[in-house]
């Protein structure tokens, strides 16, 4: 195998032998391809390596000509890949990616196996990296960062073990060559301090103070002050007790899990959360993300986390705190994971958790460690792995709002609909997208805008490629089926609802269950009180632990006053899945229940607001009062509950309670006309008779006839407001009730009338 050596003058060996590369072009040409092997490095970027802003003429073909002598020289390490070139992993042994290697084995290692692979790692220099080639000037003074920052590293290992002694001399040469470098004059303070050398160690701490100063007007950095306090106070004078943990090596270790290739959308959060955790350490640097499931909490936070990780080079934690589960994570148990994949050993690992606590943030008090908790149940639950040090930063997620100390919340709703499109196109591609526009945005909609359901819809179309967008979309289009179609693999929107669900206290799953029952877009507290069979103050207290749980959101507060809450469209089909599944006879009852609130909330707004139809027939129907409801503003309570109560008519007409439907739709009907909803009134109208005619209510029948002669009035049909008056006076005289409607001429007469007075306004 060929052995490329970059850590140094650039060379390639082959069986201990030069394999003889030409000139220095041929060199960069091959030193940037062994910096990325495996990647493809592009032709233009090869070229603006050796040519800078002015190739010349020929570039390209001497570029080609370098590849194919490198090809003589190296057989078919490199290979042409569109749009350039790349080196073949498995053909060569490069000693940059061997360095890293090391770095990563002495993770979370003991102090003596850290720094026995630290210093192999550092054995592989042979001098500045890339030395003899120009262009890569960037890469080689990231490679020599990285060098130091490792032998800062092994320093902090070997002092660790005791070895201040041997330290002494080679700390003293590194601040000769880098006498800025605030860490490595720190190391040397402590070394000398435990050495017996505490004025020479003061004496590096004065000189360096004054090179500060005058070469960059700055004092030292927290750390090295540290470091003086304490040898001032004699504080480290002594090696580390034997067994005890170790202040763990900066390895640039990470948790997080792989970035999302495919993200989307969430510009504006994204950049909030990125430019919160790049705040200066003095300010709070901690961000909850909260939202309801399949949101893309966890998405936007390893993305963002990514992102993040130059700011945080000592490393980024991350654990899931299982928060919606039945077992949340124990912070004890989370302390001694982070302690000892940090680098601290599992026997100095301590058993009380309020000393763990200690230690870690100890241990991260002055590191720049990003930690990711994800998942979390309560404030508590993270409170406890809350690092100690300003150079820390902290990201949490949640389903429910969070209030950390300092933290700035962040909650995230679903994509907006061109979002969502833009989501599924990365997914799925933008060809079979683009190709339907029309049911790309009729799938995203069936999807409610959710990032999970999108995914799962994506996913199922990657798999069938036979099928159009148009096909799921049309699968999607019932919504008794919906979340059946949103089910792929360990993906399911069910199962992510149901898990939210789970730990509901039993009154709030039981509120949950029949807000199934309820097919409004949004609602107040009185609905929920009257399906549960209880007070609206305690309906808002059940639903506000919806809210916690975020199974609801709290939508608005309307002009009367009240709390508005709404389920997002997927959720809604879970509970109504739940609901379908009670008995019909409960079912029936508190659907009865909110029927009769809604009656007799109406009827009391309409003497209250003087709209009150003296001729109107009122039924027998039950009602369930509620008094505190309307407050003092029945009028702008029904601004606000209008499209709830005419929608609950549609809802009774369908369950083929005609008597609710009708009842409802009469009670409503002074209020409709005196705001000039005549499409409304007759929307209502047509769904009363619709369910009396097929229950066979004839009484039912002629009110909802007379109302519908009302509405056509209101719009100026006259002619069909007239044959539906005569149909509902027929009906009343087979019932021997003809002599009540004595006003249904005046009544239609006057609706027409305030139509044209509502026009002319």
């Amino acid at each position: 195998m060929l052995d490329i050596r970059l850590l140094g003058p650039v060379e390639v060996r082959r069986d201990g032998g030069d394999a003889g590369l030409g000139g220095e072009q041929q060199r960069s040409v091959l030193a940037a391809l062994a910096l990325r092997p495996g990647r493809v490095v592009s032709a233009a970027r090869l070229i603006h390596l050796l040519w800078g802003e002015s190739p010349a003429d020929c570039a390209g073909t001497t570029l080609r000509w370098h590849v194919h002598r490198l090809r003589q020289a190296l057989g078919a390490a490199v290979v042409t890949r569109k749009p350039g070139y790349l080196l073949r992993p498995d053909a060569a042994r490069v000693d940059a990616a061997d360095f890293e290697a090391h770095l990563a084995a002495a993770r979370g290692a003991a102090p003596e196996q850290a720094a026995v692979r630290l210093r192999e790692g550092l054995g592989l220099w042979r001098g500045p990296a890339l030395a003899d080639v120009r262009g890569l000037e960037a890469e080689a003074a990231e490679l020599e960062e990285r060098r130091l920052a490792a032998l800062e590293l092994c320093v902090d290992a070997e002092l660790t073990l005791g070895r201040h002694a041997e330290l002494v001399a080679e700390l003293s040469g590194l601040l000769a060559a880098q006498p800025l470098r605030e860490r490595t004059r720190a190391q040397l303070m402590v070394a000398l301090h435990r050495c017996g050398r505490r004025a020479e160690a003061l004496t590096v701490f004065r000189d360096g103070r004054l090179q500060l100063v005058e070469e960059l007007g700055v004092e030292p950095g927290e750390e090295l002050q540290r470091v003086h306090r304490e040898v001032l106070a004699g504080a480290s004078g002594a090696p580390p007790v034997p067994g005890a943990a170790m202040p763990p090596p900066l390895i640039g270790c990470t948790q997080l899990p792989a970035d999302i290739g495919d993200f989307t959308g969430r510009r504006d959060q994204l950049a909030e959360v990125v430019r919160r955790l790049r705040a200066e350490p003095a300010a709070p640097r901690s961000v909850v993300v909260s939202g309801p499931a399949g949101v893309g909490k966890t998405t936007l936070a390893v993305h963002a986390a990514h992102l993040l990780r130059d700011a945080y080079p000592d490393g980024q934690l991350f654990v899931n705190l299982r928060g919606c589960g039945p077992a949340p994570a124990e912070p004890a148990a989370v302390l001694g994971r982070f302690l000892r994949y940090l680098g601290v050993q599992p026997g100095a690992v301590p058993e009380d958790p309020e000393e763990r606590q200690e230690l870690y943030r100890a241990v991260l008090a002055r590191r720049r460690v990003l930690v990711v908790l994800d998942n979390a149940a309560t404030e508590s639950q993270a409170d406890e792995l809350l690092p100690g040090g300003p150079g820390c930063g902290v990201l949490v997620t949640s389903r429910r709002r969070l209030a950390l100390p300092g933290a700035r919340p962040l909650d995230l709703a679903t994509l907006d609909g061109r979002e969502a499109v833009a989501f599924l196109s990365g997914l799925v591609g933008d060809d079979r997208v683009t190709a339907e526009p029309e049911f790309a945005g009729r799938l995203a909609a069936h999807c409610g805008h959710l990032p999970l359901a999108l995914r799962i819809a994506a996913a199922r179309l990657v798999v069938r490629p036979h099928w159009t967008v148009r096909d799921l979309a049309e699968r999607m289009a019932d919504e008794r089926h919906r979340l059946d179609e949103l089910a792929h693999g360990d993906l399911e929107v069910r199962a992510s609802v149901r898990l939210g669900h789970r730990f509901l206290d039993p009154a709030a799953a039981r509120a949950f269950t029949l807000l199934g029952l309820l097919h409004t877009p949004d609602f107040a507290p009185w609905p929920v009180a009257a399906l549960l069979g209880t007070l609206p103050s305690g309906a808002e207290e059940v639903l506000d632990r919806l809210a916690d749980a975020r199974l609801v959101e709290v939508a608005s507060r309307d002009g009367a006053g009240q709390s508005r809450y709404r389920c997002h469209d997927l959720v809604r089909l879970y509970a109504r899945e739940r609901a379908g599944a009670l008995p019909a006879a409960e079912r029936r009852e508190a659907l009865g229940r909110l029927f009769a609130a809604a009656l007799w909330l109406t009827r009391r707004t309409a003497e209250a607001t003087g709209h009150v139809d003296r001729t109107a027939f009122q039924g027998t129907g039950p009602t369930w009062p509620m008094p505190a409801v309307l407050g003092s503003g029945p009028r702008a309570w029904l601004d606000a509950e209008w499209p709830v109560l005419t929608a609950l008519v549609g809802h009774a007409a369908a369950l083929g309670m005609a008597g609710a439907a009708w009842e409802l739709t009469a009670a409503l009907t002074p209020g409709l006309e005196a705001r000039a909803q005549f499409g409304e009134l007759e929307l209502c109208a047509e769904r009363a008779l619709a369910a009396s005619r097929a229950g066979g209510d004839r009484l039912g029948e002629a009110v909802a006839l007379r109302t519908l002669a009302r509405a056509y009035g209101g719009t100026g049909r006259s002619t069909e407001g007239e044959r539906c008056r005569q149909d509902s006076l027929t009906i009343l005289r087979e019932l021997g009730l003809e002599g009540q409607p004595t006003s249904f001429t005046s009544a239609a007469a006057g609706s027409s009338t305030r139509a044209r007075n509502s026009r002319v306004r």
